[in-house]
């Protein structure tokens, strides 16, 4: 006790001594004698409107001698909050688990209620998962029939308590492991990660007397029940958690799991305030949005108010994968951690991350219930309200914290919750700062932005001190708006006024850009020599983008969301004429975008995405004519600051630079260093980006507009708004401000499925409406003329002497190669293609490129073979009928290299043959019509095609123009056409390279099977559905190529799954047969079905039209 009452002397003769300095206080006044009474009694004391240090602190973090709370000034337990559903199914409400922090006043003197409480929700703090990797985990497969209705399970089982404890009763058993331990899944290399990782967060307000409570929610370590990432299963938590914290609570919870313990909060006079980061700072909206009448106020800093728009964008998918929240999920499920926990509720959480996973899946970017769950705007729908529960009952005023670079979470989010509380009435401030994804006063860092000249918890402690404890001291009268410039070094402002997103009050300040230009404008999705798309979009037009300027002529202040009016069409796109063979119909196929619904589909996930090739697994995905819309088609907008002189900006990559200057804590805490964010200089600043799926023309601002896809058609032009993120920014006089529409964003979809359309846009409909400070006026935009993108690339190697990445045509570029040590220059490569030229060369530029500087490993004169690990040369030999090239003319031992050969007219590729330095023959892999690989031997490599004259161009009887008589399909082509199995695509063409789907071979069994499959919502219905009848196939990914091995599996199934008795061992890839497939191939190969080629089954490769009808030939015959 002596040390204590020292502790206590200490810290009360530095504040008197702080505060008589400032000029605050005399030594006998009023306010010193209320701080030696704050001291004695155990209450929070408050100069100047605020709180201040006058409680001692001892760190959380255990000693070499352990930790103890009878030896801590700042006492520390756990509790068990009880809910109002059983999640995990065990038949017991669900205990979410909180610890608390507080002064040692507050716990040793009961029943006091004199503290108010900061409360942070936080699923990460408890410890995260590796995603299932140590526990051999995965829930993505197929559909395990988990009824969401599960997850508001009521007590079958009630617990029955006679017994409760005292605050103090409690930390005396409390432990430190409750709160301080190594998470297994987030250490590594690096060191020990220790969670909670927030213990020491809030140790500013700890000393100011305020309480602190830390909760992970529902299914994180310590809880019981389900994480469900933001459904409102996870906010009714929480909010049962701010329950137990009211005077004369009924909300019950206990000192653990298993005693039946109860414990009531005697120290807390009612109030909580809820704030934190990120996922920290949306539960503080979740909770909110209940109207539970004890929270007084939340300061969320860079929350969600929608889940949806964390991962989406008016229709579209923003991300590589459209399903999320099951992943984010199942990272902060800390139950994981503990094997016997684990295993006692894995079989349900499986169940229910399959389920949110398909559901995600299935709405593909589109908005519904799954979203609505999570969207804390959208009142009630989506979620459980039997038992009385009302979400959208916005009841505290809110201080919103936003970095206005923030890329993780955009600025969107902090517009639909100003607009929320501003809905409701409710007071709303916005403090919104240069930086990206973090806290002013960034507490893991221990790091302070200044705000002015105040700190950001200084500000924050105004504001509790009023709405938690009463103080009158004029917070509820901060600006609107505090924001930090744009220009370094600007300071921050103030305004009055933020526009909701309103129509009426968003636009009443405008500037309007029309668009000078008639006609149309195309972009595709070509993004070769593309080597920074910010970088090539903000300069010029190109091929995957329209940029438009206007000269700024006085300072600018751009303040809110800026709309984009886009008029626009899809077309197929110029480059990848996709033909899909065996059109039944006849119609035309058109190119689209992502298809996620396959792509993302389990049953196509590949192991390993870096090694993943789209055209492998899928080919170019289509929508046919008539069809259902194929949802996912990006169309991007941006605005721009661009200046002929580069300028200073903050960037989405903020860094920080300490000033030498400390942010006091006070009572022992660690202090924070004070730091301003580092600017980046460019000739351009990305003020603001949007996206919307094209087959979504009615998404508006609200999440909730994107629910209705329509079926897109080329040429058929519909009227987009493009909505940006919200931003604060200061465009200065003389720079330009430029609109850019541009396709597709790397990064923001999977790049090897979405280069195959584009898009027409309709110039005079082209407009952006930018809201500002001050003023309504209209201005006139002007297309920027268009020039090719360029990039270089090397390895072993340099290239030097690009200038610039974006060339206008016939721009001639000299280049020089560079080896590294120990190589030498080898040759050039120009988008694919080997080029003759020495290691300095100029390039005439008429086109997006991209070129690539190869160099071979250095031989001394004395000789001697290469090692394994060393490039050597790729050399292709030359025909006068036709071309060959490589797309690396060195490689290293094991690594792939791909071969594109073309015949010239009136020739055909006869033989590819591959030697090595030795003269014997490396495998090839055909990967398509003029696509084949091989695995880099040891030593040089020459690639030799050899082409043959087509002799008999008479096309068959059939009719088709593409097939030749003496073509080795010919008669099975023409077998399939008399039987009315195959049609071709029209136009007398039958397409024999073109690859097939799996619609395709269902429509054709059935037709084989005598079925009429006309009719229908789609044209491959009738055919689905027969085969899915007759086992033939589940119906699963119509629209994906078959692949050799599928091919012959639904055959086999065709006929029944007779006994299998061939052998494989005499095919060199007869291991790389899916086990699913094997015994169908056997079959096939007794059969003659598949004859192979070259020695090979080439059971992954996709079927071609030419190889579906040999096979559906001998599979006739044979079935005779």
């Amino acid at each position: 006790m002596k040390k204590r009452a020292a502790s206590l002397a200490l810290v009360l003769s530095m504040i008197l001594s702080f505060t008589c300095q400032a000029g605050a206080v005399d030594a006998n006044s009023t306010a010193a004698v209320n701080l030696r009474n704050a001291v004695k009694n155990g209450t929070p004391l408050f100069v100047n409107g605020v709180a201040q240090p006058i409680f001692p602190y001892t760190s959380g973090v255990p000693t070499k001698d352990g930790y103890s709370n009878d030896k801590s000034d700042i006492i520390r337990y756990s509790v068990y909050v009880e809910t109002n559903y059983d999640t995990d199914g065990d038949g017991k409400l669900d205990l979410v688990k909180a610890l608390v922090q507080l002064p040692r006043a507050a716990a040793t003197n009961p029943n006091n209620h004199n503290f108010a409480t900061i409360m942070d929700a936080r699923p990460y703090i408890t410890g995260c998962t590796d995603n299932g990797d140590d526990r051999k985990f995965t829930y993505k497969e197929g559909d395990l029939g988990y009824d969401l209705n599960s997850l508001y399970g009521s007590a079958k089982y009630q617990r029955v308590s006679n017994r409760e404890m005292s605050t103090m009763d409690a930390a005396k058993k409390a432990t430190a492991d409750e709160w301080y331990y190594v998470s297994p899944y987030e250490s590594g290399s690096w060191g020990d990660f220790y969670d909670y990782e927030d213990l020491d967060w809030y140790d500013y307000f700890l000393v100011r007397g305020y309480a602190v409570v830390e909760v992970g929610g529902l299914g994180t370590r310590g809880s019981e029940g389900l994480e469900t990432c933001g459904a409102d299963v996870e906010t009714d938590a929480f909010k049962c958690v701010v329950e137990w914290l009211a005077q004369n609570s009924r909300r019950v919870a206990y000192t653990d799991k298993e005693n039946n313990i109860k414990i009531t909060a005697d120290w807390s006079n009612g109030n909580v305030a809820m704030t934190g980061r990120s996922y920290g700072g949306t539960t503080d909206f979740a909770v909110a949005s209940t109207g539970v009448a004890n929270l007084k106020t939340i300061v969320p800093v860079a929350g969600i108010a929608s889940w949806y728009e964390y991962t989406n964008s008016q229709g579209i998918s923003t991300g590589r994968n459209p399903a999320y929240s099951d992943n984010l999920g199942f990272y902060c499920a800390g139950r994981y951690i503990d094997e016997d926990d684990w295993n006692s509720m894995k079989d349900v959480y499986q169940k229910y991350l399959n389920r949110i996973y398909n559901d995600q899946i299935a709405l593909n970017g589109d908005y519904g219930t799954h979203w609505a769950t999570r969207d804390y705007t959208a009142g009630n729908a989506g979620k459980k309200t039997d038992n009385g529960e009302t979400y959208g009952n916005f009841r505290c005023p809110v201080l919103i914290v936003h970095g206005l670079n923030d890329d993780n979470v955009r600025t969107k989010q902090f517009q639909l919750m100003y607009d929320a509380f501003k809905n409701a009435n409710q007071n709303v401030k916005l403090l919104l700062h240069q930086g990206a994804h973090i806290t002013p006063d960034y507490d893991s860092h221990k790091t302070s932005l200044l705000i002015g000249d105040e700190t950001y918890n200084s500000i924050l402690n105004k504001w509790f001190s009023h709405y938690l404890y009463g103080v009158e001291n004029g917070a509820e009268n901060m600006a609107t708006v505090t924001v930090q410039s744009n220009i370094v070094d600007g300071g921050w402002f103030t305004s009055k006024t933020w526009p909701t997103s309103d129509e009426a009050s968003a636009y009443a300040n405008t500037l309007t850009l029309t668009n000078s230009e008639t006609g149309t404008t195309t972009i595709n999705s070509n993004m070769t020599g593309i080597s920074s798309w910010r970088d090539a979009f903000t300069t010029a037009s190109t091929s995957a983008s329209a940029m438009y300027t206007y000269d700024v002529k006085a300072d600018t202040v751009i303040k809110g969301t800026v709309k984009v009016n886009i008029k626009a069409t899809p077309i197929q796109h110029p480059d990848k004429q996709a033909v899909e063979a065996a059109d039944f119909e006849a119609v035309e196929a058109a190119p689209r975008g992502v298809d996620h619904e396959e792509i993302m589909n389990p049953d196509n996930q590949v192991a390993d995405e870096e090694e993943y090739d789209a055209e492998d697994e899928y080919g170019i995905a289509v929508m046919r004519a008539g069809s259902n819309s194929r949802d996912a088609l990006m169309m991007s907008a941006m605005l721009v600051d661009v200046s002929d002189e580069a300028f200073q900006s903050y960037t989405t990559s903020v860094t920080e630079n300490k000033t030498g200057a400390v942010n006091w804590v006070g009572s022992g805490a660690e202090d924070y260093d004070v730091i301003k964010f580092k600017p980046t200089t460019s000739k351009y600043k990305i003020i603001a980006r949007g996206w919307i799926d094209l087959a979504n023309p009615g998404a508006g601002f609200s999440s909730a507009s994107a629910a209705n896809e329509v079926r897109l058609e080329d040429g058929k032009y519909r009227n987009y708004t493009v909505y940006l993120q919200p931003n604060y920014y200061t465009v200065k006089a003389g720079h330009k401000l430029a609109l850019v529409v541009y396709t597709y964003e790397p990064g923001k979809v999977d790049d090897e499925h979405f280069e195959n359309y584009g898009i027409t846009i309709d110039n005079t409909a082209l407009s952006a409406v930018i809201p500002v400070e001050n003023g309504q006026y209209t201005a006139t935009m002007s297309a920027v003329d268009n020039k090719y993108c360029v990039s270089t690339s090397a390895k072993n190697g340099k290239v030097t002497g690009l200038e610039s990445s974006v060339v206008a045509a016939g721009t001639e570029v000299t280049l020089t190669a560079t080896a590294d040590s120990g190589y030498d220059f080898s040759g050039w490569t120009v988008n694919g293609e080997a080029v003759e030229g020495g290691a300095t060369k100029t390039f005439t530029i008429n086109g997006n490129t991209t070129i690539t500087a190869n160099f071979t490993v250095h031989h001394s004169s004395s000789g001697g073979g290469s090692s394994s690990g060393s490039s050597t040369t790729v050399s292709a030999s030359k025909s006068d009928n036709g071309s060959v090239s490589v797309d690396k003319t060195s490689a290293s031992k094991g690594s792939t290299v791909t071969v594109t050969v073309k015949a010239k007219d009136g020739y055909k590729l006869d033989k590819l043959t591959i030697t090595d330095a030795k003269g014997n023959t490396v495998d090839v892999t055909k990967k398509s019509d003029g696509k084949y690989t091989f695995t880099m031997p040891e030593g040089k490599v020459t690639v030799t095609p050899t082409f043959s004259k087509i002799e008999d161009t008479k096309p068959s009887k059939n009719g088709f123009d593409d097939v030749a008589s003496s073509d080795w399909f010919a008669d099975a082509v023409k077998y399939v056409a008399d039987k009315g199995l195959m049609s071709g695509t029209g136009s007398d063409k039958f397409a024999p390279s073109a690859t097939t789907t799996r619609a395709m071979l269902m429509t054709v069994l059935a037709r084989y099977a005598g079925e009429d499959t006309t009719g229908g919502a789609t044209w491959y219905e009738k055919g689905m559905e027969w085969a899915k009848a007759k086992g033939v196939s589940d119906g699963t990914n119509p629209n994906a190529n078959i692949t050799r091995e599928q091919l012959v599996t639904m055959m086999y199934r065709y006929a029944g799954s007779p006994k299998a008795d061939g052998k494989l061992d005499s095919f060199s890839d007869s291991a790389s047969v899916s086990s699913y497939a094997a015994d169908a191939m056997q079959w096939a190969v007794a059969n003659g079905i598949v004859n192979g080629s070259n020695g090979k089954l080439n059971p992954q490769d996709n079927a071609t039209c030419a190889e579906v009808a040999a096979i559906l030939m001998r599979f006739c015959e044979m079935s005779k």
